[in-house]
């Protein structure tokens, strides 16, 4: 029983001090906008994150679920998505990771989702890049 009460104190703790992505003002970017070093999008418990090593990571209740892999490789990385469609961080102008996905020249929107899923649409509305992430952000 005291098992038992101390899992549930440990679980509620824990979702108290998830850190909260609900004062970011947007979990959309389009073509052209570019996110800068220490910047996120947000959607509730989810976060969408330029992180100062370089490391672009989405972060759910406070964990992280994807990441490009890309730490160490910058100091002052931004995150642009592309009037191509592609994803390109860049360190003082050096591309250090790029999406898999380029297309035609198009207005392309990155939207962090509900689901935890970070999917880019093209002006059809297909979706046409992904990080296949499943996770609720509420």
């Amino acid at each position: 029983m005291a098992s038992t009460t101390i899992s549930i104190c440990v679980a509620i703790l824990l979702l108290i001090s998830a850190p909260s992505y609900s004062s970011c003002s947007n979990s959309t970017m389009s073509s052209g906008d570019t996110l800068f070093t220490s910047e996120s999008l947000g959607l509730r418990y989810c976060g969408f994150t330029m992180q100062s090593d370089c490391n672009l990571v989405l972060y759910v209740y406070g964990r992280s679920v994807w990441d490009t892999n890309s730490y160490g490789r910058g100091e002052r990385c931004q995150l642009e998505l592309t009037r191509n469609g592609q994803l390109v961080i860049s360190n003082d102008g050096v591309s250090v990771w790029k999406s898999s996905f380029q297309g035609e020249d198009d207005n392309y929107v990155l939207k962090l989702q509900e689901d935890g899923n970070v999917v880019i649409f093209n002006s059809n509305e297909n979706g046409v890049w992904f990080t296949n992430t499943s996770v609720s952000c509420s």
